[in-house]
């Protein structure tokens, strides 16, 4: 058997192994809540999520297939063992959270295990320009934005436009669960 052949076999297998934990994976995530909130049984549930799935191949573009091979990193720096070595990174990474049950999503596990199989391989090289401006500028943007918008968000609540129970500071912490302990009814059979 030629050793290309069993390398492709290989990483076939692990592909394989990654779409059936893909499955017990994204399908918890996806029914969870029908069937928390009773809205369908799991068996009703399960039979929507495995025909939907089945006919977005159909009725869906392929732009992230075409994202993931030709946006997401230099396909001159792809061989099979980067290949390999994502599906065996996402596969990894779907059992653990599988296991602590973290609801992740499979197909980011994915991306990112290629994307660091990629840079592994060939460097920082390996990544397009498009992907380097996006994770430079993403993080920049939440990390500005983010405080910012709580500071605007803070300040627009006001101690005094809300009648504080005595006893409470004006801290906004502070005002948003007394505000919510006090809109309660009084006889809701609740204790506090």
């Amino acid at each position: 058997m030629d050793s290309t052949f069993a390398l492709v076999a290989v990483i076939v297998i692990i592909a394989l192994t990654f779409d059936y934990t893909n499955g017990f994976h994204d399908a918890a995530n996806s029914i969870a809540t029908v069937v928390s909130t009773r809205v369908l049984s799991p068996a009703r549930a399960m039979m929507l999520a495995a025909f939907f799935n089945f006919i977005a191949f159909f009725l869906g573009t392929h732009a992230v297939a075409k994202t993931v091979y030709s946006g997401l990193v230099n396909p001159k720096q792809i061989n099979e063992w980067v290949v390999l070595a994502g599906l065996i990174g996402a596969v990894t990474w779907n059992l653990i959270t599988w296991y602590l049950g973290l609801p992740t999503s499979s197909s980011h596990a994915l991306i990112g295990g290629y994307a660091g199989a990629a840079m592994a391989n060939a460097g920082f090289r390996a990544r397009t320009r498009a992907v380097m401006k996006t994770t430079c500028i993403s993080p920049t943007v939440c990390i500005i934005s983010g405080p910012a918008g709580r500071q605007a968000m803070l300040s627009s609540i006001s101690a005094r436009a809300i009648k504080l129970p005595s006893g409470c500071n004006s801290s906004p912490r502070s005002i948003i669960c007394s505000t919510a302990n006090t809109s309660r009814p009084r006889n809701s059979g609740r204790l506090g």
